[in-house]
């Protein structure tokens, strides 16, 4: 029996070590959580994405040459210079 009890916080130990180890260090940065690869239990909370609202007009694709892309735009914050930039392919 006390053998077993051995085991058993042998187990525990290295069960919480592991545990320990898979944390996952995110830094001061955002993180946009929609998935459970950063969350390890929800408590009277669920994940929900929201339907975007309708607003003001961002970006207006207007000119001739913009018309029929057949691609996508790309908004990329530029943190060195403040700004953000948009690439369209």
């Amino acid at each position: 029996m006390r053998v077993l009890i051995v085991i058993c916080n042998c187990l525990s130990v290295f069960v919480w070590e592991s545990a320990a180890a898979e944390v996952i260090d995110i830094g001061s940065r955002r993180e946009l959580f929609v998935d459970h690869h950063l969350i390890e239990k929800l408590d009277d909370a669920r994940l929900a994405v929201h339907r975007p609202q309708p607003r003001e007009v961002a970006i207006r694709f207007d000119q001739p040459r913009e018309m029929h892309l057949p691609g996508y735009a790309t908004v990329v914050h530029d943190e060195e210079k403040g700004l953000y930039r948009i690439y369209w392919q």
